[in-house]
């Protein structure tokens, strides 16, 4: 039960430097993930808002022509 392990200073700072590395590795690994969605999502946004604009004006164009044949409509139906 009283196994000692021997481990020298050498082999200590080896492993710190070990563990410090792949930490920073990982941070640097998730950084540029975060950053790559950042850019695909204000990319979709772009998209998405140029499709909203293009939709809505398209909408506002088939009310007006809705508008124009309920008038056309009317007038027939008064000249009866």
């Amino acid at each position: 039960m009283d196994r000692r392990i021997n481990l020298t200073i050498g082999q200590l700072l080896s492993s710190l430097v070990t563990i410090v590395i792949v930490i920073f590795a990982a941070w640097v690994s998730i950084t540029g993930r975060v950053k790559a969605l950042e850019v695909s999502s204000e990319i979709r946004f772009k998209q998405i808002e140029k499709t909203q604009g293009k939709t809505d004006s398209q909408f506002e164009k088939i009310l007006d022509e809705l508008s124009d044949i309920k008038v056309a409509m009317e007038n027939k139906a008064d000249k009866k």
